[in-house]
């Protein structure tokens, strides 16, 4: 395997190895094995995905509407990093309503794609409620505080080159002071603190 594939990056990610990430990312852009683009998209995929994971270990309404919104910033970082990479031409069709993803609202978003007219269809990000059953939830306290902090870290990594910030500089900023907050947010302490004592239904 390429030691500077995205696989590889993920791999890293989901070990949450940061030394490791950064090396291999600051390898990838000097040898231009990846574009900056690729790599912001590799880690906005990535945090976002985390966030969706996140909620399945928090129940307190203003901690979820608060890991809610920075998933959505993420989901944005990603799209715009692929949509420069790919030098999309986007068409959006969004669907209204995660449960009427049946049958015939497949058959109908095959249709649009195979079209041509658009190249992308972009669900509504009220879909996160489709991965509680991709993660039970555990309600697992360490694993939550160390994904905020696994996160800030990604952040960092993109932050250090000056044509990413230059260009995702405004939305890296809100992610950073999003994950600052939610990570210094009484009602995160007080969370996990509870979940210790109270064990939670899958």
């Amino acid at each position: 395997m390429d030691m500077l594939s995205p696989r590889v990056i993920l791999e890293k990610l989901l070990e949450g190895n940061v030394s490791e990430i950064k090396e291999i990312v600051d390898k990838c852009i000097a040898d231009q094995e990846c574009s900056e683009d690729e790599i912001v998209e590799i880690l906005a995929g990535f945090m976002c995905e985390r966030f969706d994971n996140m909620l399945a270990n928090v129940e307190d309404f203003v901690t979820r509407e608060r890991i809610i919104k920075l998933s959505n910033l993420t989901y944005r970082l990603f799209l715009k990093a692929h949509q420069v990479r790919r030098k999309l031409d986007l068409g959006v069709y969004s669907v209204d309503d995660p449960s009427g993803l049946n049958d015939e609202v497949w058959s109908k978003l095959k249709a649009l794609l195979s079209s041509g007219e658009y190249m992308l269809v972009v669900l509504p990000k009220e879909g996160y409620l489709f991965f509680k059953s991709y993660y039970p939830s555990k309600r697992d306290a360490k694993k939550l505080r160390s994904t905020v902090n696994l996160l800030e870290d990604v952040v960092r990594i993109m932050k250090n080159y000056v044509n990413i910030r230059e260009k995702y500089g405004g939305t890296l900023k809100e992610i950073e002071d999003g994950l600052r907050m939610l990570r210094g947010y009484a009602s995160l302490d007080m969370f996990m603190d509870a979940s210790k004592e109270k064990s939670y239904p899958s």
